[in-house]
């Protein structure tokens, strides 16, 4: 019989891939069963409902990125600000399931949510304050300038997505120096606020 928490591990893997494939409505327990080779009696086991699993896999990609804004936070160098950015950057593009679910979840009541929704909300807040204190090491700014970098990092990344090839182009720039181009000009917009 296989390890627990391999097979919790293996229905999280192949959920993810659907729910970024296909989208998280389309997507069935049946069709995770189907991914990850175990039995839908199985999936119950170790999750309630399609949408636990949804927030371990929130939970876990959040982990990642806030143990790498943790380990930003600990380096000696001058331009944290623009590694946060690459960061923040990456966890959009490459992770744009749990992006889009964390940009979209709405709490109203802290004491109504369940044990992994409130991991999620605690690993959320870390990462929002330690990226607050990255940021304002360059300039006093306010809380509200995260959840702002965030949603402007999302809109950069759209943009690249759409239409790369003519904005790199038609203003002489590789992605690299856009980027760092974007990066400056939400610094600058916080500085003149």
């Amino acid at each position: 019989m296989a390890d627990k928490q391999k097979i919790k591990q293996d229905i999280i893997d192949a959920a993810k891939t659907l729910f970024t494939n296909n989208g998280f409505i389309s997507t069935t327990i049946s069709d995770i069963s189907k991914a990850c080779g175990y039995s839908r009696r199985t999936i119950y086991h170790h999750f309630d409902s399609k949408e636990m699993i949804m927030n371990h896999i929130i939970y876990q990609e959040l982990q990642v990125l806030d143990k790498g804004i943790r380990e930003l936070m600990e380096k000696e160098m001058d331009d944290k600000y623009y590694v946060l950015c690459d960061m923040i950057v990456n966890y959009i593009i490459f992770n744009p399931f749990s992006y889009e679910a964390v940009s979209k979840t709405k709490i109203y009541k802290i004491s109504n949510i369940d044990q992994i929704q409130k991991q999620i909300f605690d690993i959320g807040n870390n990462i929002n304050n330690n990226i607050y204190s990255i940021i304002n090491n360059y300039y006093p700014i306010k809380m509200v300038s995260v959840y702002l970098l965030f949603q402007y990092l999302s809109a950069v990344c759209n943009l690249l997505s759409n239409n790369q090839k003519f904005i790199l182009d038609s203003n002489n720039m590789n992605k690299n120096e856009f980027l760092r181009y974007s990066y400056d000009l939400f610094l600058r917009g916080m500085m003149n606020v």
